[in-house]
């Protein structure tokens, strides 16, 4: 991150008052929205750009220079911002031997005129659940429509969840602390689409003091080996078993090489915990223990005929478990899901 909304703007850290670049501190600039007009502004921009891209251009480990954090929440308009991307972008270009990424993050905005220039390579939103306009604050439930949403909007880039998380104030950590919300967002972010699981925000006072870590390590395990860029998603999935126990589930999937798909039971979110420690009288101690999800099938269309092994997977543990054989009829396979609480996930291979 190379520039932060935070201090362009007063209301989130009071930032602009106490910015370098304002008139008031010595700087050139009378207001923040100036920044990038000011040919003042933009010399000494550039002179701290010499030192960042010569300190740690070197770097492989680099993915890319991130223009702005939220740049959005400043009140720098889109139309000032484009031919400064172009003219700095330009600049930075020049002098990076390596030729890094570029990209540029939104706080909860799909359209913007800056995603279909060519000086940047990823396009990048932010988002906390409690922004959003929608009551499912879990992305299980609505990340394949919001990931739709953006595409239909902006060129073919790639696509990060840079920012995510329950809340952008209570964290997540004061309702729930074994990684829900950050367990769903990491899984559903990989199967609707996005160029890579989605950046939990909190990861010092919420993952790391919780110890929240082996929710990473289990997905890598189930990707291990696998070339995400040779898949598409195809999400929802239709999920049956009208006479099954226990709640619903949500089903989202990917197809390439072979077939991935992952289901969430709709009892797994910080939602359904939270009204389970309500109902258990608010203990300041509760572990959640979801009912179990069972009787349910998952039905995949348009699969070439033959046999199938399915190796299903536990989130959870990060334990894969014993294949099962399954055939098409008809051009659909139709997947009896095991009993699960929480979710599964399962990669479906051609079978000899």
């Amino acid at each position: 991150m190379l520039l932060n909304c935070a201090d362009f703007n007063n209301w989130q850290t009071n930032g602009w008052n106490g910015n370098p670049y304002n008139a008031a501190r010595g700087g050139p600039l009378e207001r923040p929205e100036d920044f990038t007009t000011d040919p003042e502004a933009r010399r000494y921009l550039q002179r701290r750009l010499d030192y960042i891209v010569n300190r740690w251009g070197y770097s492989p480990n680099l993915l890319a220079w991130e223009w702005w954090n939220e740049v959005n929440l400043t009140p720098i308009s889109d139309d000032a911002l484009t031919p400064w991307l172009q003219e700095m972008t330009a600049y930075v270009r020049a002098g990076d031997v390596n030729q890094h990424l570029t990209t540029n993050s939104y706080a909860v905005k799909y359209l913007s005129p800056t995603w279909s220039l060519p000086e940047l390579d990823i396009i990048q939103r932010h988002e906390y659940a409690d922004q959003v306009n929608t009551d499912d604050r879990d992305l299980a439930g609505r990340a394949a429509f919001d990931l739709r949403a953006l595409r239909d909007t902006a060129p073919v880039k790639p696509v990060f969840l840079g920012e995510f998380g329950y809340g952008g104030e209570d964290r997540g950590g004061y309702i729930e602390k074994t990684g829900i919300h950050l367990h769903n967002g990491l899984w559903a972010t990989t199967f609707v689409g996005y160029a890579g699981t989605g950046m939990y925000w909190f990861w010092d006072i919420y993952i790391e003091s919780n110890s929240l870590w082996h929710h990473f390590r289990n997905i890598e395990r189930f990707l291990r080996d696998i070339d995400l860029t040779r898949y598409e998603p195809f999400s929802p999935l239709e999920i049956t078993g009208g006479a099954g126990e226990g709640p619903s589930a949500v089903g989202l999937g990917l197809r390439g090489d072979d077939v991935l798909v992952w289901r969430r039971s709709d009892a797994y979110t910080v939602d359904a915990s939270a009204e389970a420690r309500r109902n258990a009288g608010s203990p300041a101690v509760f572990v959640y223990n979801p009912p179990v999800v069972e009787g349910r099938a998952v039905i995949l269309d348009e699969m070439p005929e033959g046999a199938y092994l399915v190796n299903w997977y536990d989130p959870q543990t990060g334990r894969w478990m014993d294949p099962v054989a399954a055939t098409t009829e008809g051009g659909r396979l139709t997947l009896p899901i095991p009993p699960f609480r929480r979710d599964l996930a399962a990669r479906i291979a051609r079978g000899e």
